[in-house]
């Protein structure tokens, strides 16, 4: 019996190193990150959006649909993403916990609310 837990469990840790070198040779990347926009002219302003206090880019215009969507490099521990608006009234700090998995990090901008999604597998788009 324990001869049969063991190939099993070897079974499942070289499925999910398989999974997750399929995800870094994709995306040469170890997680992905997006922003989802809000309704259209909601927000007058523009975000920038920072991770570990370093800018991932240009200003993000957040009354698109996807105004951010790429894989990104996460150290291991803690990472932290702030999302926040150009005249800094507005702002979204969220700290994500990097160990090793891909994960899908989504933050998804609504009239009222921002939200934040984590998601281990390919996320369902609704």
């Amino acid at each position: 019996m324990i001869k049969w837990i063991k190939i099993f469990a070897s079974c499942f840790v070289l499925f999910i190193l398989i999974y997750e070198a399929n995800f870094y040779i994709n995306f040469r990347t170890n997680s992905y990150l997006a922003v989802y926009g809000g309704p259209l002219n909601h927000y007058k302003e523009d975000f920038l959006l920072l991770l570990n206090d370093k800018k991932t880019g240009d200003k993000l215009n957040v009354n698109i649909p996807t105004p951010f969507s790429k894989g990104v490099n996460l150290s291991l521990g803690k990472n932290t993403v702030k999302l926040i608006s150009t005249d800094s009234k507005i702002s979204f700090e969220k700290e994500i916990y990097f160990y090793g998995i891909f994960s899908f990090n989504i933050i998804e901008v609504s009239s009222d609310e921002i939200f934040f999604r984590r998601y281990f597998s390919v996320p369902v788009l609704e």
